[in-house]
């Protein structure tokens, strides 16, 4: 096992570079858990998920000063990081085409988003929700509710409403 790991990160480090970086670290990450798997027999308990460092990127992105007037637009319902919806997107961008090519429906990556405080990461779990719109089913109606309801404001209930439009028009 020390050997097939070896050869994984050495192969992270040749990619390291590459302009599909992302792509193939979320693969190497997969190999790495399934390799524990069989190894071990258990399920990995603390292993990164698909959308990788997506949180730390978003945050790394954090304006304080942007923040203060992003809360008043929104009659400060909400805290914000202070990122503005473009760069939102172009850092989730990535994450969010892997998922949608692995067909990877995680309701548990948007329960994480609604639980933290700032505004930009419910506006991610919109995002990514839109993203994967076509591989949701009737069945995914309740959970989308639930997050029309919770932490509720015309920016996430717009965009997800475009989600159950989607899904009821299928």
């Amino acid at each position: 096992s020390d050997t097939l790991s070896s050869v994984c990160d050495t192969c992270i480090f040749f990619i390291s570079d590459s302009p599909l970086k992302t792509f193939y670290l979320q693969k190497y990450i997969t190999l790495k858990v399934v390799m524990y798997n069989i190894l071990y027999g258990e399920r990995m308990e603390d292993i990164v998920m698909w959308y990788g460092n997506l949180f730390e990127e978003l945050k790394s992105l954090q304006d304080s000063e942007r923040a203060v007037s992003m809360a008043a637009y929104m009659r400060n319902q909400f805290p914000f990081l202070g990122i503005a919806a473009t760069p939102r997107k172009l850092v989730a961008k990535s994450y969010f085409r892997i998922a949608l090519q692995e067909h990877i429906i995680d309701f548990d990556f948007v329960e994480k988003c609604f639980q933290q405080q700032e505004r930009e990461y419910q506006q991610l779990a919109v995002d990514y929700l839109l993203s994967i719109q076509n591989l949701l089913t009737p069945e995914d109606l309740n959970r989308i509710k639930k997050y029309i309801v919770t932490k509720s404001w015309w920016d996430t209930v717009d965009g997800l409403d475009g989600v159950v439009g989607s899904m009821t028009l299928r």
